[in-house]
């Protein structure tokens, strides 16, 4: 019986650990990114140049992928964010091992990700769609992770049949 007291207590505090992360996370400001010259969509942190102009080239096919498969047009602009560090990322985004998040309808992207494939950009953009569509604590405690995820890689498929 301890025990089972024990393990329901660590699942609240981390729980809770990470629900406190996640609103300190919402309300951090973004005042240090600045916008890159090219796309202001695009917003990078000093360092973080280069990723920003190779999104930058990416971003309007990633936009125009996920409009089509999730048939909806994005219901306002765009931006993304572009950490220079791990530690700055996941003073945003609470899972350090992530290539990027939305939150609050914001989304960053990891410097783990620098080869910004287009893949990964359309991932999260999707996350992002969805978000805009539904509002955030809608999207996040209303639909399961394997949904979430689902989606997101459905609209990384080239094509899908319903038969």
């Amino acid at each position: 019986m301890n025990q089972i007291i024990i393990l329901i207590f660590v699942a609240l505090s981390i729980t809770s650990c990470t629900a406190a992360k996640a609103v300190v996370a919402m309300n951090k400001s973004t005042n240090q990114f600045i916008a890159l010259e090219q796309d202001k969509r695009i917003l990078y942190e000093k360092g973080a140049e280069k990723y920003a102009e190779t999104v930058a080239n990416k971003i309007d096919t990633a936009i125009q992928t996920v409009e089509q498969k999730q048939y909806k047009k994005f219901t306002k602009p765009v931006t993304i964010y572009i950490c220079n560090s791990i530690e700055s990322f996941t003073d945003y985004c609470v899972i350090r091992q992530a290539s990027g998040c939305v939150l609050n309808e914001r989304l960053f992207l990891s410097p783990k990700n620098f080869q910004a494939n287009q893949q990964a950009l359309t991932h999260e953009l999707s996350h992002l769609h969805i978000e805009q569509h539904l509002g955030m604590f809608t999207w996040h405690s209303g639909y399961p992770a394997w949904f979430q995820e689902g989606l997101a890689t459905y609209v990384l498929s080239p094509s899908f049949n319903v038969y």
